[in-house]
């Protein structure tokens, strides 16, 4: 039988664990920090990040705003019926990511594009289900993220930073939307029988915010579209996902089909970048046009992915 002095010795274990497990915590937080430190000098620096999550009953975009220091998680019923991009025909927004997987186009590709074209979200940045641990669990599940995320197409700055960020802010800066319970989305029956959701509305205005570029509000960008597709079918949605990101659309020219996919053009590099990670076309640099002045255009590749 074990003696009273030494179940009295127990807890000093217990807090010398735990002491243990502090020390450790701080020294990793250090070390992403250092390599971010390092590692950022010749990145970019981004006002935000929006970060789509996989999951089996929720489909999270999640915003990282780095000016406000706020996470906001947005839940989207994994039930929802969408038009998968790529022409893939309608699915459960719960099946996009194996979709994509079995089409060899890739799981979170698809994922983003399909988002983008349903919800107007201007999405490029996707996690697996390990992206969850940015917005949940504990300060270590954060910390651990940039190591375990295998999936993800974060660069390794990315990841650390989101780590980072997600562990100073998750408990104390974190605002939860369930898409669900807004008018943009109806209760409706399935195809298949189940209870599901599909869009019916427009974004609620808190979306907007969520969603809107801080870089294209700041320069009050405008955007000129080129349509080169040989159809008007992509211009409604590419002039709303346009929209949402904060830029005002100008002229659309319909042009002569051409088998080009895309190309955004513009004379600041910053807003070149944020308008091509979205549709993932051609960067082109041009002094011509105005500071604020995108020309985005689309040919009949783009058409066939979109």
């Amino acid at each position: 039988m074990k003696s009273a002095q030494y179940f009295k010795r127990r807890p000093r274990r217990s807090f010398k664990i735990f002491s243990l497990l502090k020390l450790f915590l701080v020294f990793l937080l250090l070390v992403l920090v250092f390599i971010l430190f390092f590692l950022k000098k010749n990145i970019r620096a981004e006002d935000k990040i929006l970060l789509v999550v996989q999951g089996k009953n929720v489909v999270r975009i999640v915003d990282f705003d780095f000016i406000s220091s706020e996470i906001v998680v947005v839940d989207i019923p994994a039930s929802l019926e969408v038009e998968a991009s790529h022409n893939l025909g309608n699915w459960e927004l719960s099946s996009i990511w194996n979709l994509g997987e079995n089409e060899k186009i890739g799981g979170g590709k698809l994922l983003v594009e399909t988002l983008r074209n349903n919800l107007f979200a201007p999405v490029y940045y996707f996690s697996s289900e390990k992206g969850n641990s940015l917005v949940e669990g504990s300060i270590f599940s954060s910390l651990i993220f940039p190591f375990l995320e295998s999936k993800s197409n974060l660069g390794l700055v990315d990841k650390i930073k989101l780590g980072v960020f997600s562990a100073r802010f998750k408990d104390s800066r974190l605002t939860k939307i369930d898409l669900s319970s807004t008018s943009f989305l109806e209760r409706t029956q399935l195809k298949s029988g189940k209870d599901g959701y599909h869009v019916r509305g427009e974004l609620p205005q808190e979306l907007l915010w969520v969603f809107a570029d801080p870089l294209f509000l700041r320069n009050k960008v405008f955007v000129s579209l080129i349509n080169e597709t040989g159809s008007s079918l992509v211009v409604g949605r590419v002039s709303k996902i346009v929209e949402t990101m904060g830029a005002k659309l100008g002229a659309v020219s319909n042009q002569n089909a051409s088998g080009d996919d895309c190309e955004v053009a513009a004379r600041d590099y910053n807003l070149l970048s944020n308008l091509s990670l979205v549709f993932s076309c051609r960067k082109v640099e041009d002094g011509k046009l105005e500071k604020n002045e995108i020309v985005l255009k689309i040919g009949k590749k783009f058409k066939e992915r979109f």
